[in-house]
């Protein structure tokens, strides 16, 4: 793999830690690779950020509305709690593309990162 080297910050950068890791490390800003995936990490984290407050408004609205209700409430709060993962679902799939030494977008997300200019 022509990137080994580089692979642990590239899987890095889906968490802040590897943001910053490349924008210390010169030799980081040089490899394209790299570059690609701290592009896809600031869009992810960027977009995961926003996704956080509006679910927790989501939900805190939710919990008044359905709270009260015994068996639906609860239902409905815990299906809903479970779209909480999504982040860490587009997490696992950049670090595994990086991993893998792919420069794969992520879903959705993923093509805002073109628009980066660092």
């Amino acid at each position: 793999m022509a990137h080994e080297h580089r692979t642990p910050i590239a899987a890095l950068a889906y968490f802040f830690i590897g943001v910053i890791w490349y924008f210390v490390d010169e030799e980081a800003k040089k490899d394209q690779f790299v570059r690609f995936h701290v592009h896809q990490g600031v869009a992810f984290l960027i977009a995961a950020l926003i996704y956080s407050i509006v679910f927790q408004v989501v939900l805190a609205i939710l919990s008044l509305i359905f709270g009260w209700v015994p068996v639906l409430g609860s239902t409905i709060l815990l299906l809903v709690s479970l779209l909480g993962y999504v982040p860490l679902i587009f997490a696992i799939l950049g670090v595994i593309n990086a991993l893998q030494g792919k420069e794969k977008e992520l879903p959705v997300i993923g093509h805002w990162a073109r628009s980066f200019k660092f």
